[in-house]
């Protein structure tokens, strides 16, 4: 399986590729209501077709690809906070297939995981590159998930400073890791 994460641009058409497939994910019976879904892809549909919006701030899907299925996992905001010194991610929204409560512990664990390692990347390359990556933890189960996660790169890694300030991960030190 490969995974990536890609800018939602009105050029690309992948804002409306994103809405198609979850909406067609949505259950009314249980689970994220369409109107709630509307309301994300309004705010990503205002940011991604902006004509004014700055390089440094944009829409981003994470696509999963298996078997020559293709699935699109999470959508973002990212952004970059004083003056390039740190990678901003907030607005993490999941797609609706993940409220199945049976399992949305372990794919949220793995999609958190996949987003997290992508932030990461993106912080260490071309125009998105900082210093450091800050991404809000929007419930209990992403913030416990992130605190065994900083804990454990802690142990691992003493060049990254990794610390959960409230509901935010801070990762600091990616200008000091090795070139890919």
């Amino acid at each position: 399986m490969s995974f990536s994460l890609n800018r939602m641009l009105s050029s690309n058409q992948l804002l409306e590729t994103v809405k198609a497939d979850w909406v067609s994910q949505i259950n009314d019976d249980e689970g994220m209501p369409v109107e709630q879904l509307e309301v994300y892809f309004n705010q990503a549909k205002r940011i991604s077709s902006s004509k004014n919006i700055p390089d440094d701030k944009g829409m981003f899907v994470l696509v999963s690809e298996e078997g020559g299925s293709t699935t699109y996992d999470a959508m973002c905001y990212i952004n970059h906070a004083f003056t390039k010194c740190e990678l901003r991610v907030v607005n993490i929204y999941l797609a609706p297939r993940f409220d199945d409560r049976e399992h949305m512990q372990i794919s949220i664990a793995e999609i958190f995981a996949k987003l997290l390692s992508q932030f990461v990347r993106l912080a260490r390359q071309g125009e998105w590159k900082s210093p450091a990556l800050k991404m809000y933890l929007p419930d209990a189960f992403s913030r416990n998930f992130a605190s065994s996660f900083a804990s454990t790169l802690k142990l691992r890694d003493g060049l990254l400073t990794v610390e959960i300030i409230g509901s935010w991960l801070h990762i600091k030190g990616l200008d000091t890791l090795k070139a890919e």
